[in-house]
């Protein structure tokens, strides 16, 4: 029974790697969408530091999930660019959970995805197509991404 537990642990937490999200209050104005890093076009700025209204500072906050990892932080962002030319600048701090993958790196090359952000609130999702084929695969007891433990 250990292992037939084991078994649908695994299948869960493969489904769970099939999407990530992620939410964002702060300032910022950025519009971004992929399906690859062939076809990507953004442009846009989250948290800028010298953003400030009634002498208090204004910081952009996000709470995401991806990858087995999760949670809170702030972030400033630059970005801009069409297909294999694309810059991305992100300088984030983790206030708490376990998040150690953002953009540039958190994007990965068979992820389809689109991030929006207006004024003071923002959403982004990823479907990694990668990862759902290993979802898909770990049925028939197969393993491609070598993730099941």
């Amino acid at each position: 029974t250990d292992a037939v537990l084991s078994w649908f642990a695994a299948r869960g937490l493969d489904l769970v790697d099939v999407v990530s999200v992620r939410l964002a209050v702060g300032p910022g104005l950025l519009a971004h969408v992929r399906a690859t890093p062939w076809i990507a076009a953004g442009i846009g700025q989250l948290g800028r530091p010298e953003s400030w209204a009634g002498g208090f500072e204004l910081k952009l906050y996000q709470l995401g999930w991806g990858l087995r990892e999760g949670g809170v932080w702030a972030e400033r962002r630059a970005e801009i660019g069409l297909s294999r030319f694309y810059y991305c600048e992100s300088d984030p701090v983790v206030l708490g959970g376990d998040v150690r993958v953002f953009p540039p790196e958190s994007r990965r090359t068979w992820d389809v995805g689109a991030e929006a952000h207006l004024a003071l609130v923002g959403a982004g999702a990823e479907v990694r197509l990668d990862e759902a084929l290993d979802f898909l695969a770990g049925w028939i007891g197969l393993d491609p991404r070598g993730d099941d433990g």
